[in-house]
């Protein structure tokens, strides 16, 4: 009897502890799934802008950024240059970029494919 009331005794005083420990955890989750709905729209919204407007670099940016891709501020200002020296949108100097490197390694590839027969 005793096991029994000390039982009771312990259940009252951690169950509400214990859901108050539940409802937080569950808004938790809930904040954490409105950030990241909001993150996808940022850059679904992104880029369709870019989809529209090749020229606008705050979209650019944005669709750069997240999911993030490790490109450093540095690297961003000297791709702003660039299409600034060029007289081209950032994002044609970026797909520019992308090509050229996909081209090289390509090379490479048929290269050492040629090297090995």
């Amino acid at each position: 009897m005793k096991r029994l009331l000390q039982y009771l005794k312990f259940n009252n005083e951690v169950l509400p502890i214990l859901l108050d420990v539940v409802h937080t955890c569950k808004l938790i989750i809930h904040s954490f799934i409105l950030i990241l709905q909001d993150q996808l729209l940022k850059v679904l919204l992104s880029y369709l802008r870019l989809l529209v407007n090749s020229r606008d670099e705050l979209a650019l940016s944005q669709a750069i950024n997240i999911p993030y891709r490790e490109i450093a501020h540095k690297q961003f200002t000297a791709l702003r240059k660039v299409a600034r020296e060029k007289n081209m949108p950032m994002f044609q100097v970026s797909t520019t970029c992308v090509l050229a490197s996909r081209h090289a390694l390509i090379q490479e590839l048929k290269l050492g494919i040629q090297n090995l027969t």
